[in-house]
């Protein structure tokens, strides 16, 4: 390339007044440039994932995704790169990171801050649900047809029976759902079409003194304050503090 720029150069001036004084010839060779690094050089095209297909490729395939399901639901998240590292090093016996004592001590310190974090989420959680459950109940409790009574329990009668009313200490046979203030259906007996029977001593408070209100034939909707229903601590499917929406229907009272 320098070469060929000193040629063109030396033409051009061939037709020029030799005697004038010429400019220098601009330097118009490519710039040297390092050498790309040898990993960007041969840099391998990304290969699709492998399909298990052997019984031990599905079983490790199967072991790996479970693991994963667990570690995506914690919180707070552990750090990816360094837990693959932790598995290579006990699987290829290369000198830990962590002694013993140390991954120990770790462990323990990682639990209570998980136990932390959760906790503190539950009372965010709570006083959300408490917040949210005392304005619908206040406005509710407004609405035609719906009663409020001393406890704070509230129904409304959809359709009135005619039956005896059970006691406290009654075994009844019932159809219900249950859902949350935001729609949520966390229960259901009409899903399979199978009624349960229970006794009223086994039961929530809301329900108890609900069913005492109803004679048998009755459909109604209860409206539950958290301290009727499932309290502070709440359930696998039901947020702490939680107003819970039941509607019931009382089939009948079975005899003992």
């Amino acid at each position: 390339m320098r070469r060929c720029a000193t040629l063109l150069v030396f033409a051009m001036c061939l037709g020029c007044d030799q005697t004038a004084p010429q400019p220098e010839p601009e330097d118009v060779s490519e710039p040297e440039t390092e050498p790309l690094p040898a990993e960007a050089a041969e840099d391998p095209l990304p290969q699709p994932p492998r399909a298990p297909e052997t019984l031990l490729e599905r079983a490790s395939y199967a072991h790996g995704y479970m693991i994963g399901r667990q570690l995506a639901q914690m919180d707070p998240p552990l750090d990816m790169q360094l837990y693959v590292q932790g598995m290579d090093d006990a699987v290829e016996e290369a000198e830990p990171a962590l002694n013993q004592d140390s991954q120990r001590q770790a462990l323990r310190d990682w639990q209570a801050e998980t136990r932390r974090v959760y906790l503190e989420e539950q009372q965010r959680a709570a006083a959300r649900a408490q917040a949210e459950g005392e304005a619908f109940l206040a406005e509710n409790g407004t609405k035609p047809g719906v009663t409020t009574t001393s406890s704070g329990l509230q129904y409304k009668i959809v359709v009135a029976g005619t039956g005896p009313k059970p006691t406290s200490r009654d075994t009844v046979r019932v159809h219900y759902r249950g859902r949350l203030l935001d729609g949520t259906e966390f229960d259901s007996t009409y899903k399979n079409e199978q009624s349960v029977t229970f006794r009223m001593e086994g039961v929530i408070r809301g329900w108890s003194e609900g069913l005492q209100l109803m004679p048998v034939g009755t459909k109604a909707v209860l409206y539950l304050p958290a301290s009727l229903a499932y309290g502070p601590g709440g359930t696998r499917n039901i947020p702490p503090n939680s107003v819970t929406i039941f509607e019931v229907e009382l089939l009948g009272i079975e005899t003992p």
